[in-house]
């Protein structure tokens, strides 16, 4: 007999290697004579680099990035060879038959599950760390980044990321803002865009397709979940909006606009970095069930045993 655990992660619980852990101790401890297999899953969220990586003998590489707060942590990226994975794998992310694809998990540098409930409030939290890991995949000679979006803790539409890859942010006293959170935006007075690094083309992985604002957008959905209080809701709504605008007017030939389907996943991040960079989105999950292989491994089992959410 087989067995199949296909865990995701169980939020301020439990990672999914930890859930397929205890499945296999739990059937090891039942004295199970059969086959246990576990592919600990992800769409894009806490665990994306890794998993992925882990499957088609990816490199890891450590890099220092900034956290929800700006302050430095440990963090890592990944590199694989695309001529490694499967073709449906390529065809969905629309790469070629060579080169080298950085892996990047944006809730490594600023994942809500990292803070206290306390701590949470998209007001002071920020992207910045996001920037530091793109960065540094270009610096790693990567060809193409592949960025999981899940489980963040910020709502700022990339503007910190931004910032880390060079666009500065000005007051009208001609002061930088150095750490550009919401709680900042009503001092933007203008932008220097000139320093902005070039990246790769970057693949966004998520499973949101709101958009970045309105009712169904990401401050409106997304922010209470984050930490941000009922009462401040349509104050933070209005300042997205408004810096939105700023930010379209420095980049004419923005790829994604506010009302597009997944302009609101994960704070707008993907709305921010698609103002001077190429991006596509791609669903993760559908993604990591090719790459996983997850449909032929669900053929070969007996019993599946799969899950996600949380236990509080």
């Amino acid at each position: 007999m087989r067995i199949f655990a296909a865990f995701d992660k169980f939020k301020d619980s439990f990672s999914a290697k930890k859930a397929s852990d205890i499945l296999a101790q739990a059937a090891d401890e039942c004295a199970f004579t059969g086959e246990v297999i576990s592919y600990p899953l992800t769409d894009g969220g806490e665990g994306f680099s890794e998993i992925l990586a882990g499957r088609v003998n990816g490199k890891t590489n450590p890099v220092n990035a900034r956290d929800s707060f700006g302050e430095t942590k440990s963090a890592s990226i990944a590199l694989v060879s695309i001529d490694q994975l499967d073709n449906e794998v390529r065809e969905l992310l629309d790469l070629p038959f060579t080169g080298k694809l950085a892996i990047l998990e944006m809730a490594s540098v600023c994942g809500l599950t990292d803070l206290t409930p306390s701590q949470r409030n998209p007001w002071k939290t920020t992207t910045l760390g996001v920037g530091d890991l793109l960065l540094a995949a270009k610096q790693s000679g990567a060809d193409y980044i592949l960025l999981g979006i899940g489980g963040s803790s910020t709502n700022d539409m990339g503007v910190g990321a931004l910032s880390s890859l060079g666009l500065k942010i000005y007051n009208s006293n001609e002061e930088e803002l150095i750490f550009p959170s919401p709680e900042s935006w009503k001092k933007a007075a203008f932008f220097d865009t000139t320093q902005i690094e070039s990246l790769p083309p970057i693949r966004i992985a998520c499973d949101v397709d709101n958009p970045l604002l309105g009712s169904e957008g990401a401050t409106y959905q997304f922010g209470p979940q984050k930490g941000l209080e009922q009462s401040s809701v349509e104050e933070l709504e209005q300042q997205m909006s408004s810096m939105a605008l700023k930010l379209r007017s420095q980049f004419p030939n923005a790829l994604v606009c506010p009302e597009q389907k997944g302009a609101g996943a994960a704070g707008g991040i993907g709305f921010g970095l698609s103002l001077p960079y190429q991006v596509q989105f791609v669903h993760g999950s559908v993604l990591v069930s090719k790459w996983m292989q997850i449909e032929q491994a669900i053929k070969k089992a007996d019993v599946v045993f799969c899950g996600e959410g949380r236990f509080d």
